[in-house]
C-alpha cells in the first residue's frame, strides 16, 4: 500500500491499490499531513522530503500483511485460550504426587532447620 502526499509535481493516483476502511484511511491521512508539516518545518529540500515519503511508503507497503499476521496470531491465542479454559476446574493428574513431593520437601526442610538450630556442628565437623 502506498500512501501519496498532495505535491503538485507528483500527482495522487486516481485510486489506490489496496482498499482501506475508514479508520485506516483517517489514520494515513494524518500521518501524511504530519510527515509534510515536518518536512515544511525542517525546510527540507525536495530530495530529503521524498526520500522521507519514500521510507513512509516501504514502511506501509506491507501493511496489510503485518495485519493479517497479527490476526493469526489473535485466532492462535483465542484457541489456547480456549483449550486452557477447559481444563480450569479439572482434577490435576498427578495431585497425589504432588502432594507426596511437597511431604517429602517439607520433611527435608525440617531437617535442615534442626541442622541449623545445632549452632554450626556440622560445619566444625567439615
Amino acid at each position: 500500500m502506498a500512501v501519496y502526499i498532495s505535491d503538485p509535481n507528483f500527482p495522487a493516483p486516481a485510486s489506490p491499490s489496496v482498499e482501506l476502511t475508514e479508520e485506516e484511511r483517517k489514520g494515513a491521512d494524518l500521518l501524511a499531513a504530519r510527515i509534510e508539516e515536518l518536512i515544511r518545518r525542517s525546510e527540507a529540500s525536495p530530495s530529503v522530503a521524498f526520500g522521507a515519503i519514500a521510507r513512509l511508503e516501504n514502511a506501509l507497503d506491507d501493511f496489510e500483511g503485518e495485519r493479517e499476521r497479527m490476526s493469526q496470531r489473535l485466532a492462535d491465542a483465542r484457541r489456547r485460550l480456549a483449550s486452557y479454559a477447559s481444563r480450569d476446574g479439572g482434577e490435576f493428574a498427578f495431585a497425589s504426587e504432588l502432594a507426596d513431593k511437597r511431604r517429602q520437601l517439607a520433611e527435608v526442610e525440617k531437617a535442615l532447620a534442626e541442622d541449623d538450630g545445632r549452632g554450626g556442628e556440622m560445619a566444625a565437623a567439615a
